[in-house]
Parts: C-alpha cells; sequence; structure tokens
C-alpha cells in the first residue's frame, strides 16, 4: 500500500475514534428514558469507573420517573424478599445483580449499606442507586465506593417501590 494511502488511513481511524467517543455523550442525551440511556451509556463504557459515572449521569438527565415520584418505603416483609448478589471489583467498585422476590411490588430505589475498613475498625456508608425492577425480575447494581478503604461486607439497608 503506497505511503500516502497509509496516513490517510490512520487519519481516519483517528476521526472515528473520536467521533466515537463524542457520539457517546451525544446518545446519552438522546435517549427517550432511564434505561435506554444506561444501555447506550454501559455499551461503550470501558472501565467499572466509567460505567458508574454513566448511571449517575443517567440518573440526573431522568430524575422524575413517575413510579418514582409515588413510591414507597418498604415493609421489613418485602424487604426479606430482596437479594443482593455482588462481588467487589478493583477494591473499590461493588458490582452485581438486585433481585426482587416480590411478585406485586416494583422496586425503584435500593439503599445498600458497605461497610469499609479493616475488621474491628470500620465504617458503614449507605449509597441509594435508582433501579427499575419489576417483580421478580434482577436489575444489574454496580457501585464506586467512595472510601479508599477495603469493603468488607455489605447488604440490602433499605428500598422503596410502587404496588403493582
Amino acid at each position: 500500500m503506497p505511503r500516502g494511502h497509509h496516513n490517510l488511513l490512520r487519519a481516519s481511524a483517528v476521526a472515528l475514534l473520536v467521533m466515537a467517543v463524542s457520539a457517546c455523550g451525544s446518545s446519552l442525551q438522546s435517549a427517550e428514558d432511564y434505561n435506554e440511556c444506561v444501555l447506550r451509556g454501559i455499551a461503550v463504557a470501558e472501565s467499572p469507573a466509567e460505567a458508574a459515572d454513566i448511571r449517575r449521569r443517567c440518573q440526573e438527565q431522568f430524575p422524575g420517573r413517575v413510579s418514582q415520584q409515588r413510591s414507597r418505603e418498604l415493609p421489613p416483609v418485602a424487604l426479606k424478599k430482596l437479594d443482593l448478589d455482588a462481588d467487589v471489583e478493583f477494591d473499590e467498585y461493588l458490582n452485581g445483580t438486585a433481585y426482587n422476590g416480590n411478585a406485586d411490588l416494583l422496586v425503584t430505589e435500593i439503599t445498600i449499606a458497605i461497610e469499609v475498613g479493616e475488621p474491628g475498625q470500620s465504617d458503614t456508608q449507605l449509597y441509594t442507586e435508582q433501579v427499575n425492577m419489576g417483580p421478580l425480575s434482577r436489575s444489574d447494581i454496580g457501585i464506586l465506593v467512595e472510601a479508599k478503604r477495603r469493603i468488607l461486607n455489605w447488604q440490602i439497608a433499605s428500598a422503596r417501590g410502587v404496588a403493582r
């Protein structure tokens, strides 16, 4: 291949990469709802931190969904039917799947208590995630933990939802 064509191909590849990165932000802006926003963003995320940032930006873009406005605190019996299966990644990112075992509730928000520190010297921080988890369904959860200490334990502390 002639040298001129090789440089043209390289310049074209760089231009496409720049367009793809800038299109990511605009694709989030053009999303019609929170779920579409997250799906578009996660498709191009290259790290757990980027994925957490995308979820945060989508929550800011779609703060007032109707299901969240009518939601109520779940009673203990309903809270016991929620489950969180998660792992710690990179010592600062809690990544997993939440399950809604309630047959008659749409869960709109989950608050997770995360214990950080060292055994015997720890504290608990609360993180709230907006979700759209229908009855008997699952939702991905990803939380970037702010503390620069080891994640020791986690559990669902509270949740909000809407009766179906």
